[in-house]
């Protein structure tokens, strides 16, 4: 593991790596070279049980700051295999429901023990049941829209969030609509499974990977859009590194939308605007300007920069949803203060968890520290459609 994740570099380091570290940051404690270099040290036991094991958020900020490139995050990934000495946030509802969609049988068909999925969070049959008549969808069609952990968020955040997650949902089949094109939805689609990854439980990981690839394969689909971030990276590269080449393009929305734009019509306001890279596109993907090119159209002003961004971007803090406490609230408010400090009026963001936790840190812009209001780019550019 040494070798293969670049680990011995570390020596050569002035541990660039601890600035960049969100956990670092707001403990001021823990970084990356110190647990490094106790597997260095041989004191692969000590490295066990590092508080970084759990605090890591995943972001991957370690390894871009890293001018040797060591895999930190994987590190962290290799070390979490086989426990679950950590502690979740939500009561460990969202893992809760992943592993029990993980042990349905294939296909969609899981019968009575649907309803009872999380306390009755989202069943197969329900999926859907957020879909108006005013959106066009396609049951037949090979585009495929991915909506992932969309429901299931709405029941966890919909008392804790001034913003529907599934009008997330809902914003992207308008988008697409107004492109022209009428998706396709999967009643029988999973949870891409990423968190289950990130905390070390490859095998229900992999029941998940399996049976979307396998849905989508059966769906015929040639080209998977996806609304998250994390999933966007899970079908391209994790999917890919563990089943092989998809039958399928796969791309973030707003790589959908970026070279149609002209296409749309947006009314556009005087809102100072400032964006928020989610790591999974911007750091780990490296997609940064389709978000911002849409998010220009919505606006007559110029985005405000912010401290830290692109694929140096700052992490939000959710990473897997384990172990949220100080440096996670102190990520998301150190975020939010330095857009109010920047300028700017809304701080929007393309990453429907970054999204959930800036507005837990920041309620209804009650925080008299940063005023400031926090939107989901999807939902905000739908909202500002002109028909045409």
């Amino acid at each position: 593991m040494i070798e293969r994740l670049h680990l011995i570099d570390c020596t050569r380091c002035k541990n660039e790596c601890a600035e960049a570290c969100p956990v670092y940051r707001h403990y001021g404690t823990y970084h990356p070279q110190q647990l490094a270099r106790l597997f260095l040290e041989g004191r692969e036991g000590a490295g066990r049980d590092h508080k970084l094991v759990w605090y890591c958020v995943t972001c991957r900020a370690c390894n871009e700051a890293c001018p040797f490139k060591v895999d930190f995050d994987e590190l962290i990934r290799e070390m979490r295999k086989g426990r679950s000495d950590f502690e979740p946030a939500f009561e460990g509802l969202i893992h809760s429901f992943q592993r029990m969609q993980a042990e349905l049988p294939g296909g969609g068909e899981g019968g009575a023990k649907k309803s009872e999925l999380a306390s009755g969070a989202v069943d197969a049959r329900s999926r859907l049941d957020w879909l108006d008549g005013s959106l066009k969808v396609d049951p037949r069609g090979d585009t495929v829209l991915f909506i992932g952990c969309l429901p299931l968020f709405e029941r966890v955040f919909k008392d804790t969030c001034d913003a529907s997650p599934l009008d997330t949902a809902r914003a992207a089949v308008r988008l697409l609509n107004a492109l022209g094109i009428a998706p396709r939805l999967l009643e029988d689609e999973r949870c891409c499974g990423r968190d289950l990854y990130d905390i070390g439980e490859r095998a229900s990981f992999r029941k998940l990977a399996e049976h979307n690839v396998a849905a989508l394969r059966k769906a015929g689909a040639k080209r998977v859009i996806t609304i998250c971030p994390e999933c966007t990276y899970t079908f391209r590269r994790t999917y890919s590194g563990e089943l092989g080449e998809l039958p399928f393009e796969v791309e973030h929305i707003t790589e959908t939308i970026e070279p149609r734009i002209g296409e749309l019509r947006f009314s556009k306001e005087t809102d100072r605007f400032a964006f928020h890279d989610p790591c999974y596109l911007a750091r780990h993907l490296g997609v940064t300007e389709p978000p911002r090119k849409l998010l220009r159209a919505l606006t007559a002003e110029p985005l405000i920069p912010l401290e830290r961004e692109g694929k140096g971007c700052a992490c939000c803090g959710a990473g897997s949803w384990v172990n949220h406490g100080q440096h996670t609230r102190a990520a998301a408010r150190e975020r939010i203060l330095g857009a109010h400090r920047s300028g700017a009026q809304v701080l929007v963001t393309a990453c429907p968890k970054c999204a959930m936790l800036f507005r837990e840190a920041n309620p209804g812009c009650s925080w008299k520290m940063a005023p400031i209001k926090v939107r989901d780019l999807i939902t905000l550019a739908a909202s500002r459609l002109e028909k045409k």
